[in-house]
């Protein structure tokens, strides 16, 4: 068997395993995923009250709020209301094995593959302490996208055109949750990591 295809294998072993901690029964008296759910309808439904006051609080319906992640709710809801939550299940489980082979990739190209399984093994039980379905995913994910784009145009891999979809790909962002902050400190950090070629 060639090296190629046993570097595969290795791979789709490691995101099986990384992929089994993710399926797990979801806890819906303990998790935030029926409120996330909810806030979809309710926002489909044009009671966008849900984006400015604390919607589902009893004694301080009037305390201002700001829905973060009001985005990720309208994902959800679509989800859940097409597949259900098998299929929400699924595509979080999706979401986090694309993050983790971005991720992945990028280590493989710059540490190489035996360093890149091996701190695969030791961090895959740490990332998969958050597999719960949370709108954070979504950040997850575009924080592996940016610094994907970002480190391979910083390597010449991708041209300057690239660094125009970080604006769309912002706007969606910044609707999903609160960690788009950490998208605009990867564009600063690699912007000053260029100056230094000027």
């Amino acid at each position: 068997m060639g090296k190629k295809k046993v570097q595969i294998i290795i791979l789709i072993l490691l995101m099986v395993w990384y992929g089994l901690f993710f399926m797990e029964k979801i806890d819906l008296t303990t998790a935030d995923l029926g409120r996330h759910i909810k806030n979809g309808e309710v926002i489909l439904n044009g009671q966008f009250e849900v984006l400015n006051i604390n919607f589902y609080s009893y004694t301080e319906t009037d305390f201002p709020f700001v829905n973060h992640h009001w985005g990720g709710g309208v994902i959800f809801y679509f989800i859940w209301k097409i597949f259900g939550f098998v299929g929400l299940s699924l595509f979080y489980l999706l979401l986090g094995l694309s993050i983790f082979y971005i991720f992945f990739r990028i280590a493989w190209q710059e540490f190489g593959f035996k360093l890149s399984v091996l701190l695969s093994v030791v961090l895959v039980p740490l990332m998969a302490a958050r597999t719960e379905i949370r709108p954070e995913g979504f950040s997850y994910f575009f924080i592996a996208l940016f610094f994907w784009i970002l480190w391979s145009w910083r390597r010449k891999k991708l041209s300057d055109k690239w660094l125009f979809a970080l604006i769309p790909l912002s706007l969606i962002w910044v609707n999903l949750h609160i960690y788009f902050i950490f998208g605009l400190a990867f564009i600063g950090l690699f912007w000053v990591d260029n100056l230094k070629e000027i």
